[in-house]
């Protein structure tokens, strides 16, 4: 299957993206949990648009996602950056800019 882009309802990916980048580079003591938390919701808001009711089974996109929520999950003291998820991950790559 080839990748099929889910439809966002509204721009709240980009502004979760946008307060990771502010973040992450901010002085806050608190940085790293905070990426890491707002990780889990973009994945969250991400999933949250899916309608599985206009596919036949899982694209290439839904299973690195799945596999990226797995990592999270299985290793959440680890360290949870865009620039080491798209290392991992190919779809992820080209989904956010160079400068993150």
């Amino acid at each position: 299957m080839t990748n099929i882009p889910i439809q966002l309802d509204t721009d709240v990916v980009s502004e979760l993206i946008r307060l990771c980048v502010e973040i992450f580079k901010s002085e806050n003591f608190e940085k790293e949990n905070t990426v890491r938390f707002l990780m889990k919701a973009i994945l969250l808001q991400i999933k949250s648009c899916y309608d599985p009711k206009n596919k036949v089974g899982k694209t290439h996109y839904d299973l690195e996602l799945d596999e990226i929520h797995r990592q999270i999950y299985a290793s959440p003291s680890s360290e949870w950056t865009i620039p080491s998820i798209a290392e991992k991950n190919e779809s992820v790559r080209g989904a956010f800019p160079e400068t993150l």
